[in-house]
């Protein structure tokens, strides 16, 4: 059964919108609410679990090496607010509030994986980046909700600007 919100478009839980690495667009949930499948559901709690994860990685890659670049992760965080304002829109329960253990693991194992050195640290980056980039490539055309469509495109960008900023960072 479809997910339909009955809320207002409002403005963007956040004033600072404009980043290299994040989003740039002040008006991301002035679009309308519309109708979630269950598989579109199922698509804003996995993207929130990896923006969470990809969040507390680049934080721990922030705070081990000096030289990293430091934008990245309050990127996330402003991704992370949109995503969980549509979790909340649509009254879908934020996934990032408990611990999975298998994400727990991935984190471990990802964390341990940058902290070998910061060229690690960035191709982790990188990797997350594709995958978030490969995931809405394919689920974007498919979003009707125009709240969530408009938010998943700018996600999308975000994450071609991470992956792009990481490996501009990589050659330094």
């Amino acid at each position: 059964m479809p997910i339909v919100s009955t809320a207002r478009p409002g403005p963007a839980p956040a004033a600072a919108w404009r980043d290299r690495p994040g989003f740039c667009a002040p008006d991301l949930l002035d679009q309308p609410p519309g109708t979630l499948t269950p598989h579109q559901v199922a698509l804003l709690r996995e993207l929130a679990e990896r923006l969470q994860l990809s969040h507390d990685l680049l934080t721990a890659f922030t705070d081990r090496y000096d030289s990293f670049p430091a934008a990245l992760a309050p990127a996330r965080t402003r991704d992370l607010a949109v995503l969980r304002t549509l979790l909340a829109r649509y009254r879908i329960a934020d996934p990032t509030a408990g611990i999975d253990p298998g994400r727990q693991a991935l984190r471990t194992r990802l964390r341990a994986e940058g902290f070998r050195s910061r060229a690690d640290a960035l191709q982790v980056t990188q990797r997350l980046a594709g995958e978030m980039i490969r995931l809405l490539d394919r689920e974007v055309p498919g979003l009707q909700a125009p709240d969530v469509r408009h938010a998943c495109q700018h996600v999308l960008l975000a994450a071609h600007r991470q992956a792009r900023t990481a490996l501009a960072w990589a050659g330094r």
